[in-house]
């Protein structure tokens, strides 16, 4: 399965605008780090649009093998438009059939932008309000995993909140 963002004048982009139906597409081999530590109690994932990739796969795999252990994740999700949140009617159902185990959190980055009109959830780049999810959750270093999955940026900003508090933190980037 895939999910991936079309970004106008982007390398990767570019190229698969250029398929056509039938054509072959050669994979290399999957490049992919962020794997679910389950010696951990607390999860906190945070994303950028195509970002939350490895995520769905890990709360997808969790909840199909029926975990019995008592994880808690709390996945963050950013975008500049409420339509580019890819899986968020999925996971909305997943954190509303287990909301012991999934908080999902997106958030725009544009709220005034007429693409977002009717946007009623969280506002703001993801990376600005990891403060907030950590307190608002109750989690700390001794029992949260972070992982992050999205552009460098975003990646730097989160590392530079949660790495000096004693926070673990996974990250794949999406550049």
């Amino acid at each position: 399965e895939f999910f991936v963002e079309l970004v106008p004048g982007g390398q990767m982009s570019e190229l698969l605008r250029q398929l056509q139906v039938d054509d072959t597409v050669s994979l290399g081999s999957p490049k992919g780090g962020l794997r679910f530590d389950d010696r951990v109690p607390n999860h906190l994932m945070i994303a950028t649009v195509t970002g939350i990739n490895p995520f769905i796969s890990m709360l997808r795999d969790y909840v199909h093998r029926g975990q019995q252990q008592s994880h808690r994740m709390v996945l963050m999700h950013g975008a500049s438009y409420q339509d580019e949140f890819g899986y968020r009617q999925e996971l909305e159902q997943m954190a509303a059939a287990h909301p012991d185990l999934l908080i999902y959190r997106p958030t725009v980055s544009r709220p005034d932008e007429p693409r977002n009109q009717g946007w009623t959830g969280a506002t703001g780049r993801v990376d600005t309000l990891v403060d907030e999810a950590l307190t608002q959750h109750g989690l700390g270093a001794g029992d949260t995993l972070a992982y992050a999955c999205g552009h460098s940026g975003m990646l730097k900003s989160v590392a530079g909140q949660v790495q000096p508090r004693g926070f673990r933190l996974e990250t794949e980037s999406y550049d």
